[in-house]
């Protein structure tokens, strides 16, 4: 079925790992709301940027984990990236919370590791999808040239593979979704 049963010393590092990151999320949601931190913002997110660049692949199958990075992580991360807003030609823009372009590149950076990372995992597929979408959102010629300079860095470091293939963990709860539902308006 594709499942891995993990050992009780993967089980109690990824315990201790989720306990780490649960509680350094917290000041991501936080910072978010608060322009004027910028170098503690800086320095949280690039604690978040490692943490989601040392994460193993066995990790997928440590189910608390799973639910975590749905429910708790990747809105925190969303927040970063502002709220969207619908204008007279319905098209969406983001007002975006990451004015410093250093900043910016580290939130986009976390959110295509984190895209990359869960790709594959069939029940994330959805997360993956509206993280991808959000970054697409972006307002100004800025941000978008600084989203391409992170998705080179991201596509070149990593296998794009993970983007665009079918899930290959399989959750009870599998989707019907195409693998191009990535790419939809």
């Amino acid at each position: 079925d594709g499942n891995i049963i993990l050992n009780q010393t993967e089980l109690d590092y990824y315990k201790q790992f989720l306990t780490v990151m649960d509680y350094q999320t917290s000041p991501i949601h936080e910072l978010s709301r608060k322009p004027d931190q910028t170098l503690q913002r800086i320095f949280v997110l690039e604690l978040h940027d490692l943490l989601i660049r040392s994460l193993t692949r066995t990790i997928c199958f440590y189910q608390p984990f799973i639910d975590f990075i749905w429910k708790k992580y990747s809105p925190a991360v969303i927040s970063f990236l502002g709220s969207p807003i619908i204008d007279a030609r319905c098209i969406m823009y983001v007002k975006s919370n990451a004015s410093d372009p250093h900043l910016r590149r580290i939130v986009y950076r976390i959110i295509l590791n984190l895209i990359c990372f869960i790709a594959p995992i069939g029940s994330l597929r959805t997360v993956s999808e509206t993280l991808f979408q959000r970054l697409c959102l972006s307002q100004t010629t800025n941000e978008r040239s600084d989203l391409l300079i992170v998705l080179n860095e991201v596509v070149t470091s990593q296998s794009l593979i993970s983007l665009i293939s079918p899930p290959w963990i399989n959750s009870v709860e599998a989707t019907n979704d195409s693998d191009l539902s990535l790419f939809r308006k």
